[in-house]
């Protein structure tokens, strides 16, 4: 499925509190990781979990805000806390008081309703008493899973595959096909990030380290322009 730039573009990203210093929350651990991939199932409530405990011994209170939002307009999404499950996406909210040493958990609910698609949402994690002295994101992916592989082929340009995809720290590139294409990669905007040719029957690999998140490979030959998601798990 071809992701909808003009769509992507819509949304407001960056605007993530200007004078914000993004130091880490004094005893706040985020258990596993900051950021989570789920492949959604069709039809099906799919729970995605991302856990926060409090190594403080005084109770931590958080707040969380919503910075980033890319989700298929079909698809029902809520979040919950430990307040509540919210319903909707709000713009943000303040949790009950995390006691020491006690874990507490972010939820997404996600149902696709049988429409393939990617998601991000990215929050903003801050202490309700003093948002400006330090703050964490969490991040959320979603994509159904007929929209993705780990070996993704690109629609009507035959063999060209882009792999892992889920990706972190690195890209290939394979076109066993006979004449070159264009590659693209862009951010959520649809911006260029960075922007290359394979060679008839080459392969490539780039190092993404160095990159902001990508969210698209826009790959063009002589007959063809297609776009697929790429998905980063860093």
């Amino acid at each position: 499925m071809v992701i909808n730039l003009l769509k992507v573009g819509l949304f407001l990203i960056g605007a993530f509190m200007p004078m914000l210093c993004l130091a880490q929350i004094q005893g706040l651990e985020i258990t596993e990781a900051d950021s989570l991939h789920t492949d959604l199932e069709y039809n099906t409530y799919n729970l995605s979990f991302i856990y926060l405990k409090n190594t403080n011994t005084d109770s931590l209170f958080l707040s969380w805000e919503l910075t980033e939002e890319v989700l298929e307009e079909e698809w029902y999404v809520t979040i919950c806390d430990n307040v509540t499950c919210y319903g909707v996406l709000p713009d943000g909210a303040d949790m009950y008081g995390i006691a020491p040493d006690q874990t507490v958990y972010i939820r997404m609910e996600v149902n696709p309703y049988e429409h393939d698609g990617f998601g991000h949402v990215r929050l903003l994690i801050t202490e309700t008493n003093d948002p400006q002295s330090s703050a964490q994101y969490l991040d959320f992916t979603f994509e159904t899973k007929n929209h993705t592989s780990t070996n993704q082929l690109v629609e009507n340009l035959p063999n060209l595959s882009i792999y892992p995809n889920p990706y972190s720290d690195f890209l290939y590139f394979s076109n066993p096909s006979n004449e070159p294409i264009q590659v693209n990669l862009l951010d959520i905007k649809g911006a260029s990030l960075k922007s290359f040719s394979l060679s008839p029957q080459s392969n490539t690999y780039i190092s993404t380290e160095n990159l902001p998140s990508i969210y698209a490979a826009r790959c063009i030959n002589s007959s063809q322009v297609k776009t697929i998601p790429l998905i980063n798990l860093r």
